[in-house]
């Protein structure tokens, strides 16, 4: 019937699909059971973990290949031939060295090499025995064998009864239990070295331990088991006590391998206790102040030293280790151990200064099996904490104290009472209920410290105040060429993240601290080894055993030419405080204060880090007390009785050649150093200085003229008066008539690219009187005799606002209000080039031109001098190429596009501001107290040169002082800032700004100004960095180049407004302050595609394939799936379709039965006749019998054509299969 044959189709085509499905399944099921990493068979075995502080100590740890080996090859040890320190080595024994097993009976070797023998060279079948072991490939393997074989006469080859006798002899057992024997406590493993050579002579081998970090203020016990047999020399002559087995215990100290301890010679051949075997004991203590490190080294014979191999030293024979124990102790109870076990010729210490014997030692020489090595070579002087010890507020770097902030008063009702009782030197016994109890609790223990005798040197603050407490002492100097190692203890409370402790090294200006220290977040030192492991009480007892004390080292040196000194200052809290900084509450306690000179051998092993610095002594031109020029280099007979020259600096005359000038009338002012009365005088010479004089001491006729000072009764207190008791040597510039005189550097300073500098110095002004301070730029040469013209500058330029896409609007991007359509005034092109509309149309396009420089030729050239667009005939338009003499691309400036800018201007105009200050006195009766003239500078992607000259006047004479006035100068110093000093120290002065200005915070203040820039630019200038407003900014055109974008990671949403420029006056007490500050870095910045400059490695190595095999198969199944049933269902349409067109040349039939059936469907006959499928009735509606019956009468089919729709050939396919199978 066809109904059943559509049926049987269809569950054809399902069951095949089904199949494919069913594959895919199982692919995906594979792949959910696969791993994409190809692991052993053996990855699923379980393995032991070795969980031994010394690893591998009792060496039941080793690689057997699966069973397939007798010997094994020990983990975490190494195997070698023996060498010397000349780098020569031994010859390789030919016999297998490595982990035996005591418990088996060795005659198993034989066994397993005869197996060997057997089998190595039959084809795999099922015969051969599985597993059987491969390692024992040669007869002198087998241990024992050479020994059976020394035995027989004429050097025959022993028999095999000989050679396991001789096996089953040499079974060391262990020493802890007899061979043959299992010991589930101890295990049965232990190490063999097997030396043979065929040559009789024997050779040289060992293995060493991984390496062992000792922490510092620890020590460490190490003993290890050894057994010797049947060891040779020389043909087979016994050993002599001039050969044997050894213990080595190799070190470093600071990275830097010193001499180790050796035991040597060891022969055990007469012991009988222990199954023969032998203990050896080591004591090792760390070094306090450099890393120690430390290996194991067990070998048997030696490589003597020289240049050539020889065998002087050299065994046959065996050596077996077992049992190695580690055990740590505190470096404190490291004497005890070795007084009450160690002989005192066997205790050893570091010899740094030249290598040593002392260290080795012959075992058949000893008194005892214990032995010691000292690595802390120093003996450390204690320095008690002065008793009287001034606690003082920390300054910050502008030179305040919290009390200068309102803050200060919630600190009042304690800050004295911490500041002046609770903190200072004291006994733990000081520390009573008055106290918090956190610092009570925190110095329980301390009696059972190393240092718990030592006096306390406490900050104490119960607020949060920040306290500096500086200690002095005569032991704080060094000679030339002499080293120092400092050291003391640091605890602090959990300062949450707050600053703990900082402690600095005091050299003139410069500071060298170890700093932050919250030793609540340190990792502690802890005993930690097998046997403090068994017990949790044991292992927590010895855990940090300094109770949260943090030992810290200064290494000193001067390799300067004189004395040097310096000063430490221990702190509590920040120094970095501001008016809204937050205060932790809490302590530092210092203690056990120790130093000790030593050799440049002992410095150079020091490990530097975290607490442990460095500090290289320099001295300073600026000391504590403060003084212009140094006294080593002024003119030294002419300053002990007036004014001097100065050795740095140059005395000039105002629009001279010296700084750019002309030549001058007055021929004696073309000269240096011609103003007598200019020059330095110091403190120390003042009762030499006379007033009066006719000559050079006019400038005391000039000083004392003014009535504050013409009634001092001494010299000292003139100079108390004028200059202050602090002020050592300054600067004075004093005019007898009216003139502009400065003094200028001999050498130029460079800040470096991307650093901070502070350039710093005080003056002093008679009244009416002007001082200039310049920093010139020296980047350039001096030429001829017109010298630096022009100071170092800060320049912003004119800056547009541009959106993420480059194009300029005049709307904030980030305003709710921006539209791209509305709010864009420049649209950025793939050219690199701007147009007034999106799709550019006409010849010209625009860009920002203000910033870029011009050459001779009026060209348009970047910061180094290069043509970026070329000048032209036509008024305002350059064109961004040429070649071959043809301009192309015209470029304007985006002000001569005729379109409204407003808004689009984020600078409008170029800022230039120099680098430069000028200060008057505008009193016209009082001399000025001290002002403070300081540069802060940060650079860009370009360093900076500079030279400092100092003025009374100015430089090009436009400003002169009047005759009889004076400038004092003092306090120069130079000094390097990081980026968290100088922005703390701007934001604080911005902050007071913002707030004299009006403003709740520096936000409203940016805000504001963004709104009107010129309104603020001669005091502050923000600016918002953007790559197509710089100087260096090259429009890229990939049609024109082959090169890649040089801008491709220009992310624009990178930068953000900075502070540029910032010129801020503010006072002190009496003090004036002028600050500037520059950040060349808003501006210049280098923009480079990280593509430009990388060059790609070919990687000619194979990578396994990423994806997952398995995944793989899956996919292509069900792909191949889906395209078979996609192919079966196209191929039947394309039957179908056949069928149709074949079917169109027979005359449909109707007969009366199909007519009923239309009817009862409720079809119409037309409707079904324009029908292209047939439509197949359910079966409920129409009996099988009345769809195929066959009228009588019924015509033969005709050839003619109907003007009837064909009918489809299924029915009549249908219809004749039925027909057949009925």
């Amino acid at each position: 019937m066809a109904k059943n044959k559509q049926t049987r189709k269809l569950r054809i085509a399902t069951l095949m699909l089904s199949a494919v499905m069913t594959v895919a399944a199982g692919s995906f099921f594979l792949t959910a059971c696969s791993d994409k990493t190809t692991e052993d068979d053996s990855s699923t075995t379980e393995t032991r973990t070795d969980t031994q502080t010394f690893a591998n100590g009792n060496f039941e740890y080793f690689s057997d290949n699966d069973g397939g080996y007798l010997i094994g090859s020990p983990e975490n040890w190494t195997s070698s031939a023996g060498s010397n320190s000349s780098s020569v080595s031994a010859s390789s024994s030919v016999a297998k060295s490595g982990i035996v097993d005591t418990s088996k009976k060795w005659s198993v070797f034989s066994d397993a090499y005869d197996t060997y023998t057997e089998y190595k060279d039959a084809d795999d079948d099922a015969e051969l025995p599985d597993p059987y072991y491969t390692d024992i490939d040669n007869n002198y393997d087998i241990p024992g064998w050479d020994l059976a074989k020394a035995a027989t006469e004429d050097d025959k080859d022993p028999d095999a009864d000989a050679i396991k006798a001789a096996a089953e002899k040499l079974n060391p057992g262990t020493p802890f239990a007899a061979k043959e024997t299992e010991d589930e406590e101890n295990g049965t493993h232990v190490l063999m070295l097997h030396n043979y050579r065929s040559n009789k002579l024997g050779t040289a081998a060992r293995y060493t331990s991984s390496t062992i970090t000792l922490a510092a203020g620890t020590a460490a016990k190490i003993s290890v088991w050894v057994k010797t047999s049947n060891m040779t020399f020389d043909d087979g002559k016994t050993v002599n006590g001039n050969r044997g087995a050894y213990i080595r215990i190799n070190n470093t100290v600071g990275g830097v391998s010193q001499d180790p301890l050796t035991v040597k010679n060891i022969d055990t051949s007469s012991v009988t206790e222990n199954n023969g075997w032998e203990q050896y004991t080591f004591y090792l203590n760390a070094s306090p102040y450099a890393t120690t490190t430390f290996s194991v080294e067990l070998g048997l014979g030696v490589q003597a030293e020289g240049q050539n191999s020889n065998y002087l030293e050299y065994v046959q024979g065996y050596a077996f280790f077992d049992g190695l124990e580690y055990t740590v102790m505190k470096s404190a109870d490291f004497a005890t151990e070795i007084a009450e076990n160690v002989a005192a010729d066997q205790q050893t210490s570091l010899n740094l200064s030249f290598g040593s014997d002392l260290q080795k030692f012959d075992a058949n020489k000893v008194t005892s099996n214990a032995f010691s090595l000292n690595l802390d070579s120093t003996q450390l002087t204690k320095l008690a904490f002065p008793a009287n010890v001034t606690v003082s507020d920390t300054e910050n770097a502008r030179g305040y104290t919290v009390e200068s902030y309102p803050y200060a008063e919630s600190f009042l009702n304690s800050r004295e009472d911490d500041k002046t009782v609770k903190s200072g030197v004291k006994n733990v016994s000081d520390f009573d209920n008055t106290y918090s109890t956190v610092l009570t609790k925190a110095f329980e223990k301390y009696s059972s410290l190393p240092f718990g005798d030592s006096k306390v040197l406490l900050l104490y603050s119960s607020k949060g105040a920040p306290y500096t407490a500086t200690v002095e002492d005569s032991a704080f100097s060094l000679a030339k060429d002499e080293y120092m190692i400092l050291s003391f203890w640091v605890k602090t409370s959990d300062l949450r993240g707050g600053t703990g402790a900082t402690i600095s090294v005091i050299d003139g200006e410069t500071k060298t601290s170890i700093g932050a220290v919250d030793t609540t977040t340190l990792t502690t030192v802890d005993l930690v080894d097998d046997s403090k492991k068994e017990s949790t009480e044991t292992l927590k007892a010895n855990e940090d055993i300094f109770d949260g004390w943090q030992r810290c080292f200064f290494f000193v040196n001067n390799t300067t030419d004189g004395t040097l000194t310096f000063e430490l200052a221990f702190s509590f809290g920040t120094s970095e405080f501001t008016e809204t900084t937050s205060f932790t509450p809490g302590f530092a306690a210092f203690s056990d204060l120790s130093y000790t000179k030593v050799s440049k051998d002992v410095y150079d092993v020091k490990t530097t880090g975290t607490y442990a610095v460095e500090v290289s002594l320099k001295g300073s031109d600026v000391t504590l007390e403060n003084s212009f020029d140094s006294e080593a280099y002024t003119d030294t007979a002419s300053i002990e009785n007036s004014i001097a020259n100065l050795r740095n600096y140059k005395g000039v005359y105002g629009n001279s050649t010296y700084v750019g000038g002309e030549k001058l009338e007055n021929d004696a002012q073309n000269g240096i150093n011609g103003n007598k009365q200019a020059g330095v005088i110091n403190k120390e010479y003042a009762k030499n200085y006379t007033k009066g004089g006719t000559g050079s001491e006019n400038w005391m006729d000039i000083l004392t003229s003014y009535p504050t000072f013409a009634d001092a009764v001494t010299a000292a207190d003139l100079w108390n008066n004028l200059f202050g008791d602090d002020c050592i040597q300054p600067l004075l510039i004093a005019n007898t008539a009216k003139q502009a005189y400065g003094f200028i550097a001999n050498s130029s300073t460079s800040i470096a690219a991307s650093s901070y500098k502070q350039v710093t110095l005080r003056l002093k002004l008679s009244p009416g009187a002007t001082a200039t301070v310049y920093l010139i730029d020296s980047s350039d040469k001096d030429f001829g005799e017109r010298k630096y013209q022009e100071q170092l500058t800060f320049s912003s330029g004119i800056s547009y606002r541009y959106d993420a896409d480059g194009n300029v609007v005049n709307l904030d991007p980030s305003d709710d209000a921006f539209s791209s359509k509305t709010n864009t005034v420049f649209y950025l092109q793939s050219n690199g080039l701007w147009s007034t509309t999106k799709a550019h149309t006409g010849g010209v396009y625009y860009a920002n031109l203000a910033n870029y420089g011009k050459d001779d030729d009026k060209n348009l050239i970047d910061s180094d001098g290069n043509i970026v667009y070329y000048a032209s005939d036509e008024e305002g338009t350059y064109y961004r190429y040429k070649e071959d003499d043809k301009l192309s691309v015209a470029v304007k400036d985006f002000s001569a596009a005729g379109v409204d800018l407003t808004g689009t201007l984020l600078q409008s105009a170029p800022v230039e501001k120099a680098l430069s200050r000028q200060v008057t006195n505008p009193s016209a009766t009082e001399i000025s107290d001290w002002i403070y003239v300081r540069f802060f500078i940060h650079t860009g992607s370009e360093a900076k040169d500079y030279r400092l000259e100092v003025w009374s006047g100015s430089r090009d004479a436009s400003i002169e002082n009047e005759a009889n006035s004076f400038v004092v100068y003092d306090l120069v110093s130079y000094s390097d800032l990081d980026e968290s000093s100088f922005n703390s120290l701007r934001d604080e002065n911005l902050t007071d700004y913002a707030e004299a200005k009006g403003f709740d915070s520096t936000d409203e203040l940016l805000d504001a100004y963004k709104k009107a820039p010129a309104d603020y630019n001669n005091e502050l200038v923000y600016f918002h960095y953007s790559l197509y407003d710089d100087d260096d900014y090259k429009s890229y055109d990939a049609s024109r180049t082959d090169e890649s974008d040089p801008y491709a990671d220009y992310d624009a949403s990178t930068y953000s407004d900075m502070v540029a420029y910032f010129d801020y006056k503010y006072q002190l007490a009496n003090e004036e302050y002028y600050d500037t500050y520059v950040d060349y870095s808003a501006y210049e910045q280098t923009v480079t595609s990280s593509s430009s400059d990388e060059t790609e490695d070919e990687d000619d190595t194979t990578n396994e394939p990423t994806y997952n095999v398995w995944l793989l198969v899956s996919s292509i199944v069900l792909a191949a799936a889906l395209i078979f049933t996609l192919l079966a269902l196209l191929i039947r349409k394309l039957l179908s379709n056949i069928r149709v067109k074949g079917s169109k040349k027979s005359k449909p039939m109707y007969d009366n039965t199909r007519k009923r059936y239309i009817r009862k469907l409720k079809l119409e006959e037309s409707e079904h006749d324009e029908m292209q499928d047939d439509v197949l009735p359910e079966e409920d509606e129409i009996s099988e019998e009345e769809i195929y019956k066959v009228e009588e009468d019924a015509p033969e089919a005709s050839e003619e054509k109907s003007d009837q729709p064909a009918e489809e050939p299924a029915e009549t396919s249908e219809k004749n299969d039925g027909e057949e199978n009925k």
